[in-house]
């Protein structure tokens, strides 16, 4: 499960196009990571899903020292949170899942 939830969230992280900041002095910013794709393709559900996980992460700052938890920022992928069933890749394979 745990194997699945990193593999999800990877592919979020790479489908969303993110970028993570680190502060590292008073007013100056370093990228320390990015990843992106195109949207070309997606299904509406894949881009709400993306969109909503962007907002969560947007603006965040990662000061020296602390870790990012991308699972934490998102929060979980339930319907209650405002995530709606999409295409996921698992295992080789498209499947519905969060």
């Amino acid at each position: 499960m745990r194997l699945r939830i990193a593999a999800i969230a990877l592919a979020l992280a790479v489908v969303a196009g993110l970028a993570i900041w680190a502060e590292v002095t008073p007013g100056t910013e370093r990228e320390i990571a990015c990843y992106a794709t195109g949207l070309r393709g997606r299904t509406p559900s894949q881009i709400h899903n993306l969109t909503l996980a962007c907002k969560r992460i947007n603006g965040r700052v990662v000061l020296p020292g602390q870790v990012f938890s991308f699972v934490g920022a998102v929060g979980p992928w339930t319907a209650d949170m405002g995530y709606v069933r999409a295409p996921v890749s698992y295992d080789g394979e498209l499947i519905r899942d969060w």
